[in-house]
């Protein structure tokens, strides 16, 4: 999307409709559980949970608990793939 501000100022927005789900509610654990990919940086997801909870009014600690935990079962799950893919590619060379 591109949004025009002034005559010598635009906006550039990447919007992907493609994985964009619409629900009416979510749970606390389902909202952390989207937040999981945005970064493996501990100092991040404290800031993250931290932001969060001034926002929604929840437990700061409680939030960071649950997003540090579905961050790093991401993480695992990630490089483990990444592993995977690379020994399976060494293989079939």
């Amino acid at each position: 999307m591109i949004k025009k501000v002034s005559d010598s100022h635009y906006e550039f927005y990447l919007v992907d409709l493609n994985r964009m789900a619409f629900h009416d509610s979510l749970t606390l654990q389902q909202r952390m559980f989207n937040l999981r990919r945005l970064t493996p940086k501990l100092d991040m997801v404290s800031i993250i949970a931290d932001e969060y909870a001034k926002l929604s009014g929840e437990n700061s600690e409680k939030l960071f608990k649950m997003l540090w935990e579905a961050t790093s079962a991401f993480q695992k799950k990630f490089h483990r793939k990444k592993r995977f893919k690379k020994k399976f590619k060494l293989k079939s060379s």
